[in-house]
C-alpha cells in the first residue's frame, strides 16, 4: 500500500471540494485521469525510463547545505519557539537513557550530535516490533507508522500560530492511506492541487529506497508536465525513520543526504516550518501564473519597455501536450489564448482577436526566440538594401524566383514578415535557483534493482513515436506525435562546483505571444494545400539562407499556415526560430560539439549521425557538422516522403513510413535513414506498396529527383570540404527544389485532391464549427419563415454528411478555387505567392521534357 501526505490549504470553515479551484492549493489529494501522450509502455519500462533520465540530472548535498540553500528561509528564532512549544504540548518528550551498559545516545550513525527529545508518537517498525508480543499476529504497516504524521504536522501548525511575528500559510499534513493510483506510472492524476509529495516505506531495502524514489519523480514528472504555474517543486520520501528532501527543477535537481527523524527529530521540525510558513510564491507557484477553474490559466505579463501596464492572457486551450520524461528540457507549452482585462475581471479586451501564447524554459543568458527573430529581421532588411540580385547563393535561381523574393521586400521592404509568426509580447522570468555550491553528482540516485527491459527509454521513445500511425482511426491524437518538445540543445557555460562533472546552468521562463492563431502543416487536409504550403516555405528559408540564417528544425509543427477567412488561400507562417542561427559560424572550429537539434523524423541525415554523408571520401573524417542551407532543404525532402507515406487517408500498407519515421535516435536507425537518401525510392516495394497510384509517377518521381541531387551535392561539396562555401549551395536551392514544385504544378490534377489525415482533436472542433454553422443557418430561415428547415434539421443530425459538407465548404477552398474562381479576381491572392496557388488549370503549366543537367 502507499500512501501519499500531502499539506493542503483549504479555507477555515469550508469542506473539501472535489473541483480543482477548491483543490488548487493541496499538497497531495492523488485521483485517477486518463494516462495522456500515449504512454503505453509497462511500469518496468517507464520506471526504468524515469530512472535514466532523472539520475542524468540529480546532485547531491548534505541536510545542511539542502536547508540553507533550498528550502524556503524561516527564522531561527521561530523553529526554537516552535519546538519549545511542542515540548511544552509533549509532541516532543525527553529521550530515554540507554539501558546497556557503556551505551552513548552523543552521536548518530550521520556523525550529528542525537537530540535530546524524540516524537511522542512517531515509532518506526524496528520500535513497534520491540514492543510487540511475539506471539502478535499484528505487524507494523505504514498506516500504523506514519499516520502520526498528520498529527506532528497539525502540532507544528499550532505552535506556530503562538510564536510573535510568525506567518502560517494554512496548509497542512492529510494522510492519504488507499490512494493507490492505477496509471502504468504511479501519479497519473489531476495534479493541479499538489504542492509537496511525500512517499513512505516500512523498509530501507534496496528495493523499497527505490521504489520509493521512482514514485517520488513520477508525482513530481506529472506536476510539473500539467500545472503550468510550477517553477519548481519540493518532495520527501521516508524509508523506516529516515528522511530525504528533493528539490526538482527545470536546470537541475537535487537530493539531500538522509537524517533519522527518531535521532534528530529537531530537524524534522524545521522542514515542517519551512513549509508551513512558506508563500506559495516559495513553494515554487509563479505568481504570474493563475488558476482558473480546473484546467485554464491566466497569464501575467508585467511592464516591459514601454508598456507601462501588465497584459493578461487566458489561455483558451492546449495546442501542444507532449509529455517527456526528462525535467531539465525546454518543456514547451502551447496555448491558444485571448488578452483579458486582469486575472480577476478575465473580459476580452476589445479590438483583440485569439492569439498564440508560448511558454518555454530556456537556459540563463539564452537568445530567446524574440531576439533571435529580431536579429534575423534586421539582417533581412540590411540584406533587401544590398544589390541582393547578385548575391553568390541566388546565381542559379530563375528570374522568376527572384522576382518573387523581390515582391517579399518590396514597399518598406518589411512584408516579407507576414510570412513568420511573429512575436507582438514577450516576457522572461528571473533564473533559477544554481546547484548549491557543495554539490556533487549523484548519478546513482535511481539505482534500479528491478529487471528493466531491454532498452527502456528506447522502448518508450519507440512506443510513442508510432502511436496512432497505423490506418484504422484509433484514440491517438496526431498533434502529439509532431509537435514535439524533446529538448535538443541550448547553450551551456560554466559548472558551478569542483565535484560536478557537468554543468547545471539555471533555466528562466520565457514567455511569448504570436499574433496569429495558425494551422500545422500536418493538419491541412489535401495534398495540394501541403504543397502550397512548402512551395512559400521554400521562398521564406530562401530569404532566410540570404540573410545568412538556418532554420534548423523544419518541420510539420513548425511550418504553419493561416488564413483571413475560410475559402482564402492559405499563407506560411514559419516559426519556431528558437534554434535558428547565423550560417556560416565559427570557421576556425575543429570539432563538432554542438548538440543535435531537429525533429527526428525530419532531421537531416548528417545532423542525426554527427558525420558527413559519404565519410570514407578522403578529408571529410573529423569535419565539423554545422547545420547548413541544405539540411534546412533536405528536411522538406523528407517532409513530403512523410507526407505521401503516412498521411493519405486510404487504406494503405506502412511498412516502409513505420520503419523510416520514428522517434528515436539508434544508430541502426541512422543508418536505415541513410540508406533512403543514397539508395533510389523507386525500387523500394514498401514504398510503392505505401502509394496511392496517382502519386507514383508524380510525387515520388519528383522525390526520387530530389534524392538524386542531395545525395551528389553532399558528395561535391563534402570532398571539396566547401561546407562553408556559400555559393555551394545554389544549385540545390536555386535549381532542384524549384524545379520539384515546378513539375508538380504541372501534373497538379492528378494528386492535388488526395485527401490527408488530420488529427481527432482538428476533427472534432470542425464538427462542432459546421453543426453551429448550420444551426445558425436553420434559425435564420426559421425566422425567415423558409419551408427548408426541416432539410437543415435532418442534415445536422447526420454528423458524416456535416464533416463532407464542412470540407467542401471550409478546408478545400484553395483547391477549388483553383477550378472554379479563376475569373473571380477578388479572389485571388495578394502579395508573393507560389503559381500553383492560382492555377486554374494543367495547360497553363506546360510539363518540362527534362530536368535540368546536374553540374
Amino acid at each position: 500500500m502507499t500512501l501519499y501526505s500531502l499539506p493542503f490549504l483549504t479555507p477555515p470553515g469550508k469542506k473539501r471540494s472535489t473541483h480543482w479551484s477548491a483543490l488548487a492549493k493541496m499538497l497531495v489529494t492523488p485521483r485517477t485521469a486518463p494516462a495522456r501522450a500515449g504512454l503505453n509502455a509497462t511500469t518496468t519500462q517507464l520506471r526504468g525510463g524515469i530512472a535514466e533520465v532523472m539520475n542524468s540530472e540529480m546532485v547531491g548535498c548534505s541536510i545542511e547545505e539542502f536547508l540553507n540553500h533550498y528550502m524556503p528561509k524561516c527564522n531561527k528564532k521561530t523553529v526554537i519557539s516552535v519546538i519549545a512549544n511542542l515540548k511544552k504540548e509533549n509532541v516532543l518528550v525527553p529521550r530515554a537513557k540507554s539501558k546497556k551498559k557503556k551505551a552513548t545516545v552523543s552521536s548518530s550513525e550521520d556523525g550529528r550530535k542525537v537530540y535530546s527529545h524524540i516524537f511522542n508518537n512517531f515509532r518506526p517498525p524496528a520500535i513497534i516490533e520491540e514492543s510487540t508480543d511475539a506471539n502478535s499476529t499484528e505487524k507494523p504497516n505504514e498506516i500504523m507508522v506514519f499516520d502520526s504524521l498528520a498529527t506532528i504536522g497539525a502540532s507544528v501548525i499550532e505552535s506556530l500560530r503562538k510564536v510573535k511575528g510568525a506567518t502560517v500559510n494554512g496548509h497542512s499534513i492529510r494522510m492519504c492511506p488507499h490512494a493507490r493510483l492505477k496509471s502504468p506510472i504511479e501519479g497519473d492524476f489531476l495534479i493541479t492541487d499538489i504542492a509537496v509529495p511525500f512517499e513512505f516505506k516500512l523498509n530501507r531495502s534496496p528495493g523499497e529506497v527505490y521504489q520509493n524514489r521512482i514514485q517520488l519523480a513520477s508525482h513530481v514528472n506529472h506536476t510539473m508536465t500539467d500545472d503550468a504555474r510550477r517553477k519548481w517543486t519540493y518532495g520527501i520520501t521516508i524509508e523506516n525513520d529516515r528522511v530525504s528532501l528533493w528539490y526538482f527543477s527545470r536546470s537541475h535537481s537535487a537530493k539531500s543526504r538522509s537524517f533519522s527523524m527518531v535521532e534528530h527529530p529537531d530537524i524534522f521540525v524545521q522542514i515542517l516550518v519551512s513549509l508551513f510558513s512558506a508563500t506559495d510564491e516559495q513553494l515554487g507557484f509563479d505568481p504570474l501564473v493563475t488558476l482558473v477553474g480546473d484546467k485554464d490559466y491566466v497569464y501575467e505579463f508585467p511592464p516591459s519597455g514601454e508598456r507601462t501596464d501588465s497584459n493578461f492572457y487566458l489561455t483558451l486551450g492546449s495546442l501542444s501536450e507532449f509529455r517527456v520524461l526528462n525535467l531539465i528540457g525546454r518543456n514547451t507549452r502551447i496555448w491558444k489564448v485571448m488578452q483579458v482585462v486582469s486575472a480577476k475581471d478575465r473580459s476580452r479586451v476589445p479590438g483583440t482577436h485569439d492569439m498564440i501564447l508560448k511558454d518555454v524554459s530556456l537556459y540563463r543568458n539564452t537568445p530567446t526566440e524574440g531576439d533571435i527573430q529580431r536579429g534575423l529581421f534586421l539582417d533581412i532588411d540590411t540584406f533587401g538594401k544590398t544589390e541582393w540580385r547578385k548575391h553568390e547563393l541566388l546565381k542559379d535561381l530563375s528570374d522568376e524566383g527572384k522576382a518573387a523574393l523581390a515582391q517579399l521586400l518590396e514597399g518598406d521592404g518589411k512584408k516579407y514578415r507576414d510570412y513568420f509568426s511573429c512575436v507582438i509580447d514577450e516576457h522572461v522570468g528571473g533564473p533559477s535557483l544554481p546547484v548549491a555550491s557543495e554539490a556533487w553528482d549523484a548519478p546513482d540516485t535511481f539505482k534500479n534493482v528491478e529487471p528493466v527491459e531491454e532498452n527502456a527509454t528506447e522502448s518508450i521513445r519507440k512506443d510513442q513515436a508510432t502511436k496512432g500511425l497505423d490506418d484504422d482511426d484509433s484514440e491517438s491524437d496526431w498533434d502529439d506525435e509532431f509537435e514535439d518538445d524533446t529538448d535538443c540543445g541550448g547553450s551551456v557555460e560554466s559548472t558551478d562546483g569542483d565535484e560536478l562533472s557537468r554543468p547545471f546552468e539555471p533555466k528562466q521562463q520565457c514567455r511569448l505571444i504570436y499574433k496569429d492563431v495558425c494551422t500545422p502543416l500536418h493538419n491541412v487536409h489535401t495534398m495540394g494545400e501541403a504543397i502550397d504550403i512548402l512551395e512559400q516555405c521554400l521562398l521564406v528559408l530562401t530569404l532566410m539562407f540570404c540573410a545568412g540564417w538556418v532554420h534548423r528544425d523544419i518541420s510539420t509543427g513548425n511550418i504553419l499556415a493561416h488564413r483571413s477567412a475560410p475559402g482564402a488561400p492559405w499563407r506560411v507562417k514559419l516559426s519556431d526560430l528558437e534554434y535558428a542561427k547565423r550560417f556560416p559560424g565559427n570557421p576556425t572550429a575543429t570539432a563538432s560539439t554542438e548538440v543535435k537539434t531537429g525533429t527526428m523524423y525530419f532531421m537531416a541525415t548528417e545532423v542525426q549521425q554527427s558525420q558527413v554523408l559519404l565519410p570514407g571520401v578522403p578529408g571529410t573524417n573529423g569535419a565539423v557538422i554545422a547545420h547548413n542551407y541544405q539540411h534546412d532543404l533536405e528536411s522538406i525532402w523528407w517532409i513530403v516522403l512523410w507526407l505521401v507515406t503516412m498521411r493519405v487517408k486510404q487504406n494503405l500498407p506502412r511498412i516502409f513510413g513505420k520503419e523510416t519515421f520514428q522517434q528515436t535516435m539508434t544508430i541502426t536507425y541512422i543508418k536505415a535513414r541513410i540508406w533512403c537518401l543514397t539508395n533510389p525510392l523507386t525500387g523500394d516495394k514498401n514504398l510503392l506498396a505505401s502509394l496511392p497510384r496517382t502519386l507514383r509517377s508524380t510525387i515520388l518521381h519528383g522525390l526520387e529527383n530530389v534524392r538524386e541531387d542531395l545525395q551528389h551535392e553532399y558528395t561535391k561539396r563534402n570532398q571539396s570540404q566547401e561546407q562553408n562555401v556559400v555559393g555551394s549551395y545554389s544549385r540545390i536551392l536555386g535549381i532542384t527544389f524549384p524545379s520539384f514544385f515546378s513539375e508538380l504544378r504541372a501534373r497538379r490534377d492528378e494528386w492535388e485532391f488526395v485527401r490527408l489525415k488530420v488529427s481527432k482533436k482538428v476533427q472534432k472542433e470542425e464538427l462542432k464549427d459546421a453543426s453551429n454553422k448550420l444551426k445558425r443557418k436553420a434559425e435564420k430561415m426559421e425566422a425567415a419563415g423558409n419551408d427548408d428547415t426541416d432539410m437543415i434539421t435532418d442534415s445536422m443530425a447526420q454528423s458524416s454528411n456535416i464533416v463532407g459538407d464542412l470540407r467542401q465548404y471550409a478546408l478545400l477552398p484553395s483547391t477549388r478555387h483553383h477550378v472554379q474562381s479563376k475569373s473571380v479576381s477578388g479572389n485571388r491572392p495578394t502579395g508573393p505567392i507560389t503559381r500553383s496557388m492560382t492555377k486554374s488549370s494543367t495547360d497553363e503549366a506546360p510539363r518540362p521534357s527534362k530536368r535540368p543537367r546536374r553540374r
